[in-house]
C-alpha cells in the first residue's frame, strides 16, 4: 500500500476509534481515556515506524495493515461504560440499538482485539526491522496526530447526528415529531410537536401544522414567535399548547374555536384574554408569562372551568400574596 494511502487511512482509523469512546463517558472516563493516550498514541507510533515497509507490494502487508486497523477499532467500538443506572457500550450508543451480546461480552471482545493488536503490531514491528525498514519520522508523527484530532469532532459530529437521527425516528414511531420539516412529510402520523429551542429556531409558527388531523400537543418553547396565526382554528383535535418563553403580544380570540383543548401556556407581553376564553369547558390549565401578569391575575376570578393555573413575570416580582388569594377564592391550584 503507498505511502500516502497508508497516512489517509491511519488518521482516519485514529480519528475513528478515538471519536466512538469519546462518544460516551460514564463511570468507566479514566479507563476510556488511558485506552485513547494508550492505544492512540501507539497506533500512530507503530504505523510511522513501518510506514515503508509496509508500502512494499506484498498481500501479506495488506493483511496486516487491515488486521492492525480492525483491532484498534474494535478495542474502542464494544467498551462498556456505565451510569446510575445501566451498562452499556459504545457499538449499542453510537447505533442506538443496545443488545445484551455488546453488554456481556464486549469485554471478551476487547481482550481479545488488545492481545490480537498487539501480536499484530509485533509482527508489524519485527518484519520491518529484519527488513532494515524501519524508521521513525517526527513531523510525519505530528502531521498525523493532529490531522486525527481534527477529524474526531468530524467524527463526533456524523456519530451524534446518527443518533439525534435514529431517536427521532423511534419518536416518530409514537407519534411525536421533533422536526418541522419531517412532521409536514407525514402529516397523518404526528400527535405531538415539539421542537428543542437548542436546535431549532423560528420566528413564527407554520400555519400548515393545524392542518395535521391527529395533532393534539404543540411545544414551540423559547423561540421567538410573536403571534399566533387564525389558522389555529383548524387544529381540531389540539389539548395542549406551550408557547412559553416567546413574544406573544396577543391571544386570538380564534384559539376558543380549539375545542379540545385542555391547557394553555402563553410567554410574551399578554396584557388582556379573549372573553371565550374565559368560559371555555375544555380549557382546565393556564400558564401565562408576561410583565403584566400582577394585572392579569385578576381576570382569573372571571374564569369558570380553569382548575390549575401558572402565573410568572419575564422580568420583576409577582405578587404573590395577591396570586394566593386569588387561588385560594376561586379553588384555582398552582401548577407549573
Amino acid at each position: 500500500m503507498n505511502k500516502t494511502l497508508q497516512t489517509v487511512l491511519l488518521t482516519l482509523t485514529v480519528a475513528f476509534g478515538i471519536a466512538l469512546r469519546m462518544s460516551i463517558f460514564g463511570w468507566l472516563l479514566i479507563i476510556g481515556i488511558a485506552t485513547i493516550f494508550i492505544f492512540g498514541i501507539s497506533h500512530l507510533i507503530l504505523h510511522n515506524i513501518a510506514r515503508t515497509y509496509l508500502s512494499e507490494q506484498r498481500i501479506s502487508n495488506y493483511i496486516l495493515i487491515i488486521l492492525s486497523h480492525l483491532f484498534f477499532v474494535l478495542i474502542f467500538l464494544y467498551q462498556i461504560d456505565a451510569d446510575d443506572s445501566r451498562n452499556y457500550s459504545v457499538i449499542g450508543f453510537v447505533t442506538n440499538n443496545e443488545k445484551s451480546f455488546y453488554t456481556d461480552n464486549g469485554f471478551s471482545i476487547v481482550l481479545f482485539s488488545a492481545i490480537a493488536y498487539i501480536i499484530t503490531s509485533i509482527i508489524i514491528i519485527k518484519n520491518a526491522r529484519t527488513a532494515k525498514l524501519f524508521k521513525f519520522n517526527a513531523s510525519l508523527f505530528a502531521i498525523t496526530a493532529i490531522s486525527s484530532f481534527i477529524v474526531v469532532f468530524l467524527f463526533l459530529n456524523l456519530v451524534q447526528t446518527n443518533r439525534q437521527v435514529s431517536e427521532s425516528k423511534e419518536l416518530e414511531q409514537t407519534g411525536e415529531f421533533n422536526s418541522i420539516e419531517r412532521a409536514l412529510n407525514d402529516p397523518e402520523k404526528v400527535i405531538v410537536l415539539k421542537l428543542d429551542p437548542f436546535e431549532n429556531h423560528i420566528n413564527e409558527i407554520p400555519k400548515e401544522i393545524f392542518k395535521f388531523p391527529n395533532l393534539k400537543e404543540i411545544e414551540l418553547t423559547d423561540q421567538n414567535i410573536s403571534s399566533i396565526p387564525i389558522e389555529i382554528t383548524k387544529a381540531k383535535n389540539l389539548e395542549e399548547l406551550n408557547l412559553i418563553g416567546n413574544n406573544i403580544t396577543e391571544i386570538p380570540a380564534q384559539i376558543c374555536e380549539c375545542d379540545k383543548l385542555q391547557e394553555l401556556r402563553i410567554g410574551g407581553d399578554i396584557k388582556s384574554f379573549p372573553e371565550c376564553l374565559k368560559t371555555m369547558k375544555s380549557l382546565n390549565h393556564l400558564s401565562v408569562q408576561s410583565n403584566s401578569v400582577n394585572e392579569l391575575m385578576d381576570e382569573l376570578l372571571t374564569f369558570k372551568n380553569i382548575q390549575t393555573a401558572h402565573f410568572y413575570l419575564k422580568n420583576g416580582t409577582i405578587n404573590g400574596k395577591k396570586l394566593d388569594s386569588i387561588y385560594k377564592v376561586t379553588g384555582i391550584s398552582h401548577k407549573y
